[in-house]
């Protein structure tokens, strides 16, 4: 379980301020594990818009993770995985649920306990922030099946079994993913 399980969250303003080095290093980290997990549908285009959920590894697992891929070194990221909330990024009240990226090189049970975890603090942030619905866009290829699984567990099915109203469900993309909040 990264870090204790602990999960952190962090705006583009915490990302920015002043002397918040390890803010910086951590978006870094999550940069590259998005790059690796989404490869060309990498989006930052909402990351000063919503919040930075992220899974740290703990220093034990990090070095784990190091020795795993000595070619890769710290390329392999200080962390388990990521997502990014989007309050409002569809309509007012409906979240976008984006960019889930987790590491590869860990079992497939990690993966899911990782994303579970990911995805409930993602969730529980959106209603504290007033959202009514989360939608995830449709995954990359090299997340697709297991993401899909993923959300599935989570909650998230498609539009027309969601019980959203219409102008909610209009919102979703083909092959998107929605759940009420």
């Amino acid at each position: 379980q990264g870090s204790g399980g602990v999960i952190l969250c962090l705006s583009w303003s915490d990302i920015e301020a002043q002397g918040a080095a390890e803010a910086l290093s951590l978006y870094q980290a999550v940069a590259l594990l998005r790059q690796r997990c989404h490869g060309s549908a990498t989006s930052f285009a909402n990351d000063d818009k919503g919040l930075h959920v992220i899974l740290p590894y703990s220093a034990e697992e990090a070095a784990d993770a190091r020795a795993r891929s000595q070619a890769g070194g710290r390329l392999n990221g200080d962390l388990g995985g990521a997502c990014l909330l989007v309050p409002d990024g569809a309509a007012r009240g409906v979240a976008w649920l984006e960019q889930l990226s987790l590491q590869r090189d860990v079992t497939p049970e990690q993966r899911a306990e990782w994303s579970a975890m990911l995805i409930a603090r993602a969730l529980r942030e959106a209603r504290a922030l007033g959202q009514r619905w989360a939608i995830s866009p449709v995954l990359p290829p090299l997340l697709r099946v297991e993401g899909a699984r993923w959300l599935e567990a989570a909650g998230f099915g498609a539009a027309a079994e969601s019980g959203a109203p219409a102008e909610v469900v209009e919102l979703v993309p083909p092959g998107a993913m929605i759940r009420a909040v």
